[in-house]
């Protein structure tokens, strides 16, 4: 049995159903997937995701998490992002809402889909560890000044795509751990819960192949020539690819990600295949200069441009 953990609200359904499509149709085992949802989480929601797995006889169990149990997490400050909601912060309470019987469980953001057996995720050994991580996109620029107090040599991962070892977090008692770090160090606390996992589990994560989160900024050149030969066999053999742009996603009009064409593969094959992309040609200037840049191939430190066409991969 491999466990798969979600968040979604009403806003993020067909993007996490997108993703689900994607796992099914890539592995073979059974799977159980736990989906945290706000309260007022709408009925046909979680019925189009009850019916876009159905076909593939797969588990799927939601988990309303109360207002209450974030109330008082550090959000909405001028110096944190406001694209994301307060739901971000889940992941911090899975000890308390998890069955006690699911000892590891993969976590991804809705903003992914998975292009290979998820298996391989989940059979990676973490025994020992935390967590099971790939290093953030920006993890030059989180460590460089050290914001959060522990040794910039212990880098910074990314919190979209994590192999999580539940039996540590509860002998270790993480949730307590969390809660502290949120109270104490506050101000501190930018990038939500990612830097409070981070804060938490600097020295007790286990580094994985860049394959299980492809971030979007790994395939810019800068990127690809900073990190070698790892990174290209990584974008070469992805597992999981994480559209994190702000404002360039796959479910837009305009994405400019080389994966853009793989996700919408997916959704055709979903239940919200039909559903239209939403418009986003009319935003920011200057991301819709750079997606023409990069259409056309005039902007060289964009996309890595001589990895194999999608088409060949």
């Amino acid at each position: 049995m491999i466990n798969i953990l979600l968040s979604t609200d009403d806003n993020y359904v067909m993007p996490t159903g997108v993703l689900m499509t994607s796992i099914c149709e890539n592995t073979k085992s059974e799977v159980t997937f736990y989906i945290m949802t706000n309260a007022d989480f709408k009925d046909e929601s979680r019925s189009s995701l009850k019916r876009n797995i159905a076909k593939y006889n797969q588990n799927i169990v939601f988990i309303p998490v109360q207002p209450s149990a974030t109330k008082d997490f550090p959000f909405g400050r001028p110096d944190q992002p406001t694209h994301v909601s307060v739901a971000t912060y889940y992941r911090l309470l899975i000890t308390n809402l998890l069955p006690k019987n699911v000892d590891k469980i993969i976590y991804l953001d809705g903003d992914m889909i998975v292009m290979d057996d998820i298996a391989d995720y989940f059979n990676e050994d973490v025994d020992g560890y935390a967590v099971g991580a790939v290093i953030d996109q920006d993890m030059d620029e989180n460590v460089k000044d050290e914001r959060l107090e522990y040794p910039k040599q212990d880098g910074y991962f990314n919190a979209g795509s994590l192999l999580i070892n539940l039996k540590y977090w509860r002998e270790h008692h993480a949730y307590e751990e969390f809660i502290k770090v949120m109270h104490e160090k506050s101000n501190i606390i930018i990038f939500h819960d990612q830097d409070v996992l981070n804060y938490v589990f600097h020295d007790k994560k286990k580094w994985l192949s860049p394959r299980y989160n492809i971030q979007t900024e790994f395939l810019v050149a800068k990127k690809v020539a900073r990190y070698g030969k790892e990174l290209i066999k990584a974008i070469k053999n992805p597992l999981a690819i994480h559209f994190c742009m702000r404002g360039s996603k796959p479910w837009m009009i305009r994405c400019d990600n080389p994966f853009t064409e793989v996700w919408r593969k997916y959704k055709s094959i979903s239940v919200w295949a039909n559903s239209p992309l939403q418009n986003n040609v009319s935003g920011n200037l200057k991301n819709r200069i750079r997606i023409f840049l990069v259409k056309y191939h005039l902007w060289k430190e964009t996309y890595y441009l001589t990895i194999p066409k999608i088409e060949e991969l």
